[in-house]
């Protein structure tokens, strides 16, 4: 599962992920700091995070996990 919040995600990105059935979008996820500073998605209860997010919301990024 892929969870996002609104705010964080560009346009062209959101309408890759609502074509996933795995991608729910959520008005915030509370992780506010990090949401003011990057693009981050929580995959599978894991966070992710990093610029390369956005060019990969078909992926979902599952290549930069957060350290």
């Amino acid at each position: 599962m892929i969870e996002y919040c609104l705010s964080n995600v560009g346009e062209e990105s959101r309408q890759r992920l609502r074509a996933r059935e795995d991608a729910v979008e959520a008005p915030c996820l509370e992780h506010c700091g990090i949401c003011r500073r990057e693009p981050f998605r929580v995959v599978d209860g894991d966070l992710l995070r990093g610029d390369g997010l956005e060019g990969q919301a078909g992926t979902a990024g599952t290549d930069e996990r957060s350290k």
